[in-house]
């Protein structure tokens, strides 16, 4: 709907896919195969080896985006990395929530309001 308002005109007279790049089409590929992937693992395995494939993605596309991007780590891209990958081991319930990981997060969120100066 955005694309619509904002670029209707242009869409109608040369169609929604105008400018897309043989780059574009490599990156709607790739995140299809993604999906089809990921899906395969949960039809076929466990939601453990989802939960792992998730972390793992984090981690390395973190270390591939180091040397390709210059990306570097800060403190605060550390505790938000931890927080999403405590997080989809506690959606999948392979960690129980309990006091002890109520506190750990806190303390995570703790830091990272550190980090940002709040």
């Amino acid at each position: 709907a955005g694309s619509a308002i904002q670029d209707g005109e242009a869409i109608g007279e040369h169609g929604f896919f105008q400018g897309y790049t043989w780059f574009t089409w490599f990156l709607i590929l790739w995140s299809a195969m993604g999906g089809l992937i990921i899906a395969t693992v949960v039809k076929y395995a466990d939601n453990l080896y989802k939960a792992f494939a998730v972390s793992m993605s984090i981690i390395f596309s973190t270390i591939l985006s180091i040397p390709i991007f210059h990306f570097n780590i800060s403190g605060l891209f550390f505790v938000g990395a931890s927080l999403v990958i405590a997080s989809v081991f506690l959606y999948e319930r392979m960690v129980r929530f309990d006091l002890t990981t109520n506190v750990g997060l806190s303390m995570v969120l703790v830091a990272a309001a550190f980090l940002i100066k709040v």
